[in-house]
Order: structure tokens, then C-alpha cells, then sequence
């Protein structure tokens, strides 16, 4: 005899599987009950039956009773189809522009939050920020294979391109493939164009993911045709206000003001990613073969603070110029950086203003922490500044990944990492 799952009962295990913390399709899942993959994607379908074995297998496996998920009525008008076409309800994918990471290091614990973020709290809007090369693409691929699984439809859209696709650009071409490609009449105007996948956002269940939201910002910021870029935010903020059943990740090197207002919504999630810990960033050192002691290994890392692309440069220099010794590299010490980090350093540094700059500069200068009160004594040499104008342009340093912060009493510091005052002095001719 063959089942079909009712509607509400696909909702009753859809709570127990969210309560489990399973991915839709996860092999724990199958596995657990015996079947395989293809056989839970048609019992998710709920349209064409699977033998009842099968049936009460699944339902036992994610802990709820198979007799109240049935649907007997269409159960009984139906028989199990050995050769139903899986095609019609397995994940529809378009990431031809998704990278490839074949090596992954470290993560366990930001991989294990998002997954929760995305499949038991549901969230609309989960955005990784952090400075350039610190691996947000690579977690942002990473955490898409894992969880894509509980969606309908999977999209990877880059916006590393110079300029990149105006808004009007990237919602036709993914409402296209929302529609499965069809010849369907696109509205011309790109307000219609976000309420039309708002709409699709809300019947469907759709992972999107902007690989590179910072080059929108800055694309702004030196106003090339403005109106559409802007319309970005808009974007933004209404999939994170409005109800619906999608998730949009987001990789940034720098937060917009839409990503700020957004982040006390409770289905938003942003989170700031650090560099590597030192087993993580280990097992870079040791994949390009370094030799080292335990305390030359953690200088290294400690002075690049765990950026995978400058563990990776720097491992391949000493590789090739002291043939892998950091003992021999220790002797004619330097900060390296990739030319990728510098210029994308330099891209971030081109849309500051005259404040923010002089301010990064103030840090820069110093090789330790500097207090916010010598900042502002440094900057009055040359102009009046108020708190609120300084503070206003440290918030942005910060939101932009270059600066960090300390607090020591009563006192705030800041500071840069290594690299990037090394970047920030040469683009300014600072000694």
C-alpha cells in the first residue's frame, strides 16, 4: 500500500525535523530510517505515494506518528510511483558563479550558529561581515552546501564585477529563474520587479546569496547611476521587515545603514567575522609544509590575526624565499600582504571622508593603541572637530573592517591590525 502525507501533517513534521535541528533532505534523516533520498523527497512532496513501510520509517525517524501524518482519502486514490519524476521537487540550483572551496579550515562553531540561524529560527537576512580575506566567501559557500537542501530554489549571485549588475539587472534575471525560465512579462519598473519576488519569496522557499554587498555600497558612493544601486537597501530592508519563507546571505566587507537598522529585527542575523584560531590558522602553516617552532608559528598568526589570504601569502613567500624555515624568515622580518588585500584596502580607503580619513591616518601613525582623546587632539591641529563628528567617523571605520577597538578603564583605544596599517601608511605615504 501506498501513503501520502496531508498538508497539515507535512507541517507537523516539518516542526519535528526543525525541533531535531535537520537540514530537509539530511542524510541523518534517510539514514536513520533506512531509505533513500529520493524516497524522502517524494514523501516531502506529499503528491504521489511511497510504500508504507517507507512511510512509517520516515515519520519514525524524526519522532512523530505516521497515522496522523497520512492523508487517507488521496492515499487511497493513489499507488506508489517506482518511476516518478524526482526531477519535479529536487533542489532547483543557479550557482555558476557559487566558487568552488575544496579546503576549509576551522569555523565549526560560526557554522554550527548560522545553520541554526537559517533552519530553526527561520531567519530572512543573515549577513557576514569582516575585513577582506578573512573567509566570509568561503563560510558563505560552505554553510549554503549544508543548508540548501531545506530549500526549494538555491541562487549565488556575485557582485564582484566593476560596476556590478544594477538591481533591475540581477532581479530579472533571478525572477527568470525563480519561473523556471518560462516567458513570463517582466515589469519594467524596479520597484515591481522587488514586490515581484517579495511575492515569489513568499510562495516558495528561496536561498539567495550576494557574494560582495560592499561593492554596491561603494558603487554609491562614487555615483555611478545611483538610483537603481540604491534601491539595493530597499531590497534589503523589506526582505527583512516583510513575512515570508526565503533567506537572503549576504557577504560585506562594510555594513550599510539598512544592515544597521536591521539588526534588532529578530529574523536578521549579522555577524562579525574574526580571523582563524590558532589550530585552524595551524593547519594552514602545516599544508604548505612551513618548518617552525611552536612560538615562531604562533607570531605569525597572532601578526596576521588569523586572515586566511595573509596566512596563505606569507606561507607561500617564506616557502619560496627561505624554502620554508621561519627561523631564516624571522632574520629579514616583514609584513607581507596579497596585492587582492591592498587593493581592496585601497578601494574601502577611496570612499572615506575627509574626517574618516584623517582619522584612520591618526591610528595608523601610532604602533600601539591610540586613546580616543589623542585622536581628536590630532585631528584639531588641522581642524575643529566635534565628539559627535569623530564618533560618527570611528563608527564607520569600525562598520568598514579597518579599525579595531579596546576599552581600558574608563578609556576607549584603537587600533589597526598590522596589515592593514602597513596597507593604510603606504596609500597615505605615512612612516
Amino acid at each position: 500500500m501506498g501513503l501520502i502525507a496531508s498538508a497539515q501533517g507535512l507541517k507537523t513534521v516539518e516542526k519535528a525535523r526543525l525541533a531535531k535541528g535537520w537540514a530537509r533532505q539530511a542524510s541523518i534523516w534517510y539514514g536513520e530510517a533506512h531509505v533513500e533520498l529520493p524516497t524522502l523527497k517524494r514523501f516531502l512532496a506529499g503528491k504521489v505515494a511511497v510504500r508504507q513501510e517507507n512511510f512509517e520509517a520516515i515519520c519514525k525517524a524524526v519522532g512523530v506518528d505516521w497515522k496522523q501524518i497520512v492523508d487517507w482519502e488521496k492515499s487511497g486514490q493513489n499507488r506508489v510511483e517506482d518511476n516518478f519524476d524526482i526531477a519535479q521537487i529536487c533542489l532547483k540550483e543557479d550557482c555558476n558563479e557559487m566558487p568552488d572551496v575544496q579546503v576549509f579550515y576551522g569555523r565549526e562553531q560560526e557554522l554550527e550558529n548560522l545553520k541554526q540561524s537559517i533552519l530553526q529560527n527561520r531567519s530572512r537576512v543573515v549577513t557576514l561581515c569582516g575585513q577582506p580575506g578573512i573567509g566570509k566567501t568561503a563560510l558563505a559557500a560552505k554553510l549554503a552546501e549544508e543548508v540548501k537542501s531545506d530549500f526549494e530554489y538555491f541562487s549565488w549571485r556575485s557582485l564582484n564585477y566593476a560596476p556590478p549588475p544594477t538591481l533591475s539587472e540581477l532581479l530579472s534575471n533571478l525572477i527568470k529563474f525563480l519561473s523556471h525560465n518560462e516567458n513570463i512579462d517582466l515589469p519594467n519598473n524596479v520597484d515591481d520587479l522587488i514586490r515581484k519576488l517579495l511575492q515569489i519569496f513568499g510562495d516558495r522557499r528561496v536561498l539567495l546569496v550576494l557574494d560582495g554587498w560592499e561593492n554596491i555600497l561603494r558603487t554609491q558612493a562614487v555615483g555611478v547611476s545611483q538610483t537603481d544601486y540604491e534601491k539595493y537597501g530597499i531590497l534589503l530592508k523589506l526582505i527583512g521587515e516583510r513575512k515570508h519563507q526565503s533567506c537572503i546571505l549576504i557577504t560585506t566587507q562594510e555594513e550599510s545603514k539598512e544592515l544597521s537598522s536591521l539588526k534588532y529585527i529578530p529574523s536578521v542575523n549579522s555577524i562579525r567575522l574574526l580571523g582563524l584560531d590558532l589550530q585552524a590558522s595551524l593547519k594552514i602553516l602545516n599544508a604548505k609544509k612551513l618548518i617552525f617552532a611552536p612560538q615562531q608559528a604562533e607570531k605569525l598568526i597572532n601578526d596576521y590575526k588569523g586572515n586566511p589570504l595573509a596566512l596563505n601569502h606569507i606561507c607561500e613567500h617564506i616557502q619560496k624565499v627561505f624554502a620554508g624555515n621561519v627561523s631564516h624568515y624571522e632574520t629579514k622580518y616583514t609584513i607581507l600582504f596579497p596585492l587582492e588585500f591592498e587593493a581592496a584596502i585601497n578601494d574601502n580607503c577611496e570612499c572615506l571622508s575627509k574626517l574618516e580619513s584623517d582619522t584612520l591616518q591618526s591610528i595608523a601613525i601610532e604602533s600601539t593603541p591610540i586613546e580616543y582623546e589623542k585622536i581628536k587632539l590630532q585631528i584639531q591641529n588641522n581642524f575643529e572637530v566635534s565628539n559627535s563628528d569623530l564618533q560618527i567617523a570611528l563608527s564607520s571605520l569600525f562598520e568598514r573592517s579597518l579599525i579595531e577597538r579596546y576599552s581600558q578603564g574608563s578609556a576607549m583605544f584603537y587600533n589597526l591590525q598590522p596589515i592593514i596599517r602597513k596597507c593604510v601608511r603606504k596609500l597615505y605615504g605615512l612612516t
